[in-house]
C-alpha cells in the first residue's frame, strides 16, 4: 500500500530531518575540540561532523516513516510490534538511517517536478 503524501508533508520531512542532521552535526564537531593525544587515525572534524548529522537525522526520519507505516496496520500487528519492541526499534532505526539519504533525494525530486496546488 503506497501512502500519498502532499508537498506540505514533504517539506516538513525534508525541514524535521535537515534540522536533526545540522544539530547532529554541530555536536558530533565538538569532538574536534576534545585533545586526541596525537593519534594520527583520529578522524578530521568534517568527517565526523558529516557521519555525527547522519545519526539523529536517520533516527528522526525512521520515527516518522514508521508513524505513517503503523497507523496502517492492525492491532494484533501493533501490539506484537510492541511487544518485540527491541526487535521493532532496530528495524525502524536501521530503515530511518539506511533510507535517509534516498528518501530525502526523492523528495526533493517530487517537491521540484509535482505541480503547486493553488489552495482556494
Amino acid at each position: 500500500m503506497t501512502v500519498k503524501r502532499t508537498r506540505k508533508q514533504r517539506i516538513e520531512y525534508l525541514a524535521v530531518t535537515l534540522a536533526a542532521y545540522v544539530s547532529g552535526a554541530c555536536l558530533y564537531s565538538l569532538l574536534a575540540l576534545i585533545p586526541h593525544t596525537g593519534d594520527p587515525n583520529f578522524p578530521p572534524v568534517l568527517l565526523l561532523a558529516f557521519f555525527g548529522g547522519l545519526l539523529p537525522s536517520g533516527v528522526v526520519s525512521g520515527v516518522i516513516l514508521a508513524s505513517g507505516f503503523f497507523s496502517k496496520k492492525s492491532t494484533a500487528f501493533r501490539t506484537t510490534a510492541a511487544f518485540l519492541w527491541f526487535i521493532t526499534l532496530a528495524c525502524v532505526l536501521y530503515v530511518g538511517i539506511i533510507s535517509l539519504i534516498p528518501y530525502g533525494i526523492y523528495n526533493l525530486v517530487k517537491i521540484v517536478t509535482e505541480p503547486k496546488q493553488s489552495s482556494l
